[in-house]
């Protein structure tokens, strides 16, 4: 294995016979620079946990959340993951309540715990009305504000290695889920929670999908009751992107 071979000359001892071959034969550039390396003694990372967790950047929009961001906001805060390595971007978005001076509070309370907290406010020029009993109806233009917000997020992933979208009304009661959806190592992920879209809805579903709009059928159903990863057509509300 050339690997075995390449790490045979790792002590000083071999290092310094493998210079003095090396140096008997004329080379430039990148081929120059190897050879130098190779006297060099190793820089290892310093090893201090058994899992090497990948940096998130939390990515919420919000508007007239107040009724449930507090509990929103818990939630993320009890998750059993490494604080430093997540960051927050909220999108705040012409809200009528108190909901920027709950976020901007809870901010200053948690920004030193966390790699970063960012809020942007916003003013969409064609606003759409919330109405609870149409609330995932979703209009042309609820739809373009929602990808605006979408887009932003991903433009502003920075240096982080996810983001992690998640609704302002998905309480994560398990204290595992960003461990467990972070540690999955996938470029697209969703966690699976199941939901009454409306009041008049009386069956659970899921907020991931089959195809099309929203197209799911009884298999579906089935299979994403089995415990597993699976490949669906659409997902939202709660996945990472890389």
């Amino acid at each position: 294995d050339i690997r075995v071979k390449h790490f045979a000359w790792m002590t000083p001892e071999d290092r310094k016979a493998k210079m003095k071959i090396r140096e008997k034969v004329p080379v430039t550039g990148i081929n120059a620079e190897h050879r130098e390396s190779v006297f060099k003694p190793a820089h290892l990372k310093k090893w201090t946990e058994e899992v090497e967790f990948p940096s998130i950047k939390i990515c919420t929009p919000v508007k007239n959340r107040i009724w449930c961001l507090q509990e929103f906001l818990q939630s993320v805060t009890k998750q059993d993951y490494p604080k430093e390595k997540i960051s927050f971007l909220f999108i705040e978005n012409d809200s009528k309540d108190e909901t920027l001076k709950a976020l901007v509070d809870w901010s200053k309370k948690w920004k030193k715990k966390y790699e970063k907290i960012e809020i942007t406010s916003i003013k969409f020029q064609n606003p759409v009305p919330q109405n609870p009993s149409t609330e995932h109806q979703f209009s042309d233009q609820t739809l373009a504000n929602l990808t605006w917000m979408r887009n932003f997020f991903l433009d502003n992933i920075g240096n982080n290695d996810y983001i992690f979208n998640l609704d302002s009304d998905v309480i994560l009661r398990d204290s595992r889920t960003l461990r467990h959806i972070a540690l999955s190592d996938r470029d697209i992920i969703a966690e699976i929670f199941w939901t009454r879209w409306d009041k008049l809805d009386q069956q659970l579903i899921p907020q991931v999908w089959q195809f099309g709009g929203y197209h799911i059928s009884e298999d579906f159903l089935a299979m994403l009751r089995v415990k597993g990863t699976y490949t669906v057509g659409g997902l939202g509300a709660c996945n990472l992107i890389s």
